[in-house]
């Protein structure tokens, strides 16, 4: 009897021991988060990264993109076909030159920092100055000319094929001055030729001779 109920408490000791080793050991594996290595943090940053670097390079394409159209506008046929040849300079061809260089640096860009440098608005004022230069030099040459007008009109289109996209205004600003100055002595031209033609060398616009007997001298018999 006393062996028999020994045995048995062993049995049932033996049970335990097992159960709670069991338990003890693969409890922990069973509740255990699962691990997802210590790089999976870095791998998600990357994409991240790689996504937004992509997002950037896209943008900066459409930049590229859209400043060189504006580039090209600017020196349509529509607006330099009329640009004529002024003391000898062709001001169509440079100013498509120009362009062209301009074009050739923006497609090298690496940043769009140096993209937004390039303002095709100033092609647009260049044109403008250069279709009133020309006719500027019409209108002095169908007066006889002025060598001073052909000087100021000369000036003015250097500069003006000068500027580039990346071109300060202030290069713009003296074209147009030296332009303004020529425009002021042809309108001086055209006063004058009006005048010859009139008789008139008083410049009150009645022409010689033509005073009337109230504006001659009443004590003059």
């Amino acid at each position: 009897m006393h062996r028999t109920t020994t045995s048995r408490a062993a049995r049932l000791l033996a049970a335990t021991l097992t159960a709670t080793v069991a338990f003890g050991i693969s409890a922990p594996v069973v509740n255990a988060a699962p691990d997802r290595g210590p790089g999976v943090a870095q791998v998600n940053k990357g994409k991240a990264a790689e996504k937004q670097e992509i997002r950037a390079q896209r943008r900066f394409d459409r930049l590229v993109k859209r400043t060189d159209r504006a580039l090209v506008r600017a020196i349509k046929e529509t607006r330099v076909s009329r640009l004529a040849v002024i003391g000898g300079r062709d001001t169509k061809s440079a100013l498509i030159d120009n362009v062209r260089t301009d074009r050739a640096a923006v497609a090298a860009a690496t940043t769009a920092a140096e993209v937004k440098q390039y303002r095709a608005v100033k092609y647009i004022l260049v044109v403008n100055v250069l279709r009133q230069a020309a006719q500027v030099q019409k209108e002095s040459n169908a007066l006889g000319g002025n060598a001073e007008v052909d000087a100021l009109v000369a000036s003015a289109v250097e500069q003006a094929i000068a500027v580039t996209a990346l071109s300060p205004r202030s290069e713009i600003r003296s074209a147009r001055a030296d332009l303004s100055a020529a425009k002021e002595i042809v309108e001086a031209m055209v006063l004058a030729a009006q005048e010859s033609d009139t008789g008139d060398d008083t410049g009150d616009g009645t022409g010689d001779g033509d005073e009337t007997v109230a504006d001659a001298d009443p004590l003059v018999a």
